[in-house]
């Protein structure tokens, strides 16, 4: 889409998702492919409508080319485009890298992707955790560090009953995410205002929120990209 007024913020959806490659090797047309290729490789730049056209393509983790074609941080992003923002373009990334010296490469070439895009800000997502994880941190981290300011959007690990932490890793420079899984990243301080509630708000969404268990230890949907639209907790 590129710029559309110069006088906006540029922004850029930085997607990680993860590659089949490791455990099916380099021609395997399982999982999700960004036009048809399924290997770990260096960052796509794509525009957004190639993704609404169907350039990635299959949902190796359970999402379905659908729900590829149709993401609700691409479809939002247009949306604005022109309006609030310049959407200016995906950067595709690939996981997982196996060691520190990868993940901090393809860390830094997202990162420089963003910069010379000429990006203010950047979203943040990916598909799974683990080691998947700890490369969405480092790009997190990259890009920060880039002097663009991100969102990371992301489920939390389950907490298995308050001995571990939500997330593997969590560095400084992670300073906004969003959690499309239970919450689990908790506790919350009381507020002031409740936002996107479909009903009268009730006393108890406005006080301190207690943090929930992780995937593993409550029934939820599998939402990374928030299709779901959900604003207030919901038990």
């Amino acid at each position: 889409m590129g710029i559309e007024d110069p006088s906006l913020p540029g922004m850029v959806f930085v997607w990680l998702l993860s590659s089949p490659e490791s455990r099916h090797g380099p021609q395997s047309m399982f999982g999700t492919g960004v036009y048809g290729h399924t290997r770990l490789s260096a960052p796509w730049l794509l525009w957004p409508t190639e993704i609404m056209d169907g350039a990635i393509t299959g949902g190796g983790r359970g999402h379905g080319s659908w729900a590829m074609t149709n993401n609700p941080i691409v479809m939002g992003l247009s949306r604005r485009h022109g309006k609030s923002l310049n959407f200016l373009s995906c950067i595709i990334l690939r996981v997982p890298w196996h060691s520190e010296e990868e993940m901090q490469f393809i860390g830094n070439r997202a990162a420089e992707a963003a910069r010379q895009l000429g990006a203010k800000g950047a979203i943040v997502t990916n598909e799974v955790r683990g080691l998947q994880f700890v490369s969405s941190a480092r790009t997190v981290q990259a890009i920060e560090r880039a002097g663009l300011k991100t969102v990371w959007m992301s489920e939390e690990e389950d907490n298995e009953g308050g001995t571990v932490p939500p997330f593997l890793y969590h560095p400084a420079e992670m300073e906004a995410v969003v959690s499309t899984g239970t919450g689990a990243a908790g506790p919350f301080p009381a507020v002031k205002h409740v936002l996107g509630s479909a009903r009268d708000a009730i006393s108890e969404w406005y006080g301190e929120q207690p943090s929930v268990p992780g995937r593993y230890g409550v029934e939820h949907v599998l939402d990374h990209y928030g299709f779901g639209k959900q604003y207030c907790l919901d038990y």
